[in-house]
């Protein structure tokens, strides 16, 4: 008996003969014709990583090292300012302290800008060189209220 299939999943017509109980399946295989067979895709990779991105990596990496290390001095220069009294140490820490934390960090910056916002004092008695180097702006105007 000879039995015929179609098998979809590889669209060729098949026949199979039926020998001793055994379904035999005979497989056709089109011919490999460059003009009706199209060519497999081929597989395209990514690019590879190019310095500039390890470059920015690194940039970003110092730039929050530094944006740390001013905080610490911010931190540490109101201990120092009351250890010395009669030194004026504690005033540049924290002024080299603002600088690094206003300018390599936008927290950093917004942190300030809130502290600015919340004790108006610390703005009258910063520098306008400061407000100028960290955040890119003069000093506010503040009017006293007087009676």
């Amino acid at each position: 008996a000879r039995v015929a299939t179609v098998q979809r999943s590889c669209q060729t017509f098949d026949t199979g003969d039926i020998q001793d109980g055994v379904k035999v399946q005979k497989c056709h295989i089109p011919s490999m014709n460059s003009e009706t067979t199209p060519a497999p895709p081929q597989v395209t990779y990514a690019p590879p990583m190019t310095i500039n991105v390890l470059r920015q990596g690194v940039k970003v990496a110092v730039r929050q090292m530094l944006a740390v290390a001013g905080l610490c001095l911010i931190v540490l220069s109101l201990p120092i300012g009351f250890a010395t009294p009669f030194l004026p140490v504690g005033l540049p820490m924290a002024v080299i302290g603002a600088v690094l934390l206003g300018r390599n960090a936008v927290w950093g910056r917004r942190w300030m800008e809130g502290m600015l916002a919340r004790y108006p004092r610390i703005e009258k008695m910063a520098p306008g060189w400061l407000m100028v180097r960290v955040f890119g702006r003069e000093k506010r105007v503040f009017t006293d209220k007087a009676g």
